[in-house]
């Protein structure tokens, strides 16, 4: 609940299913930091369809995984809100999973150009990890400014267990979404 520009309210209901019992807590206010012209990412959040949560977010509907566990046969869906955006430049996108014990030799690396739409922006991608070996890794997601002056970077933990797919052909790409 919005109660100013930068301090909001939160409540946090949790129920099992279709049960009657559930819980819910209000939260003390939360300061949010107000966009400024500085490249910045939001956390990364990683989802999985069918996980039976989703969060709405500004027309994106956004598949949720709370437990951060992903099958090798899942698409990881990668969700990280950006700001301090030029519209119409082009900003460098660079994407990389590693083994948190070597983040800089990772197992796929991708990198692109996107060019900027507006200020405020979201970067929502799919990933094939069918052909990852189990274990956990370093995902990390950097965004380089035009002129190589601001980088915004961000990293998570992601988690595969071994699955129903067990070939091993090596690290797939990303499908891509509209950022």
């Amino acid at each position: 609940v919005w109660r100013s520009r930068t301090r909001y309210l939160v409540s946090v209901t949790a129920s099992e299913g279709d049960s009657a019992f559930g819980s819910a807590r209000r939260v003390d206010p939360v300061a949010v930091p107000v966009v400024n012209d500085t490249l910045a990412l939001s956390d990364i959040l990683l989802g999985r369809r069918g996980s039976g949560l989703t969060w709405r977010a500004g027309g994106f509907e956004v598949p949720l995984n709370p437990l951060n566990a992903f099958d090798r046969s899942d698409l990881v869906e990668l969700y990280c809100g950006v700001s301090g955006l030029v519209p119409g430049a082009e900003y460098q996108v660079r994407l990389s999973i590693a083994p948190p014990s070597a983040p800089l030799s990772p197992v796929l690396k991708l990198q692109f150009q996107q060019q900027a739409l507006d200020r405020r922006q979201v970067i929502q991608r799919e990933l094939d990890i069918h052909a990852l070996r189990p274990g956990h890794y370093l995902l990390s997601l950097s965004l380089v400014s035009p002129a190589g002056d601001q980088v915004a970077d961000r990293s998570v933990i992601l988690n595969i267990s071994q699955g129903r797919n067990t070939s091993d052909q090596g690290p797939t790409a990303l499908g891509q979404r509209p950022f």
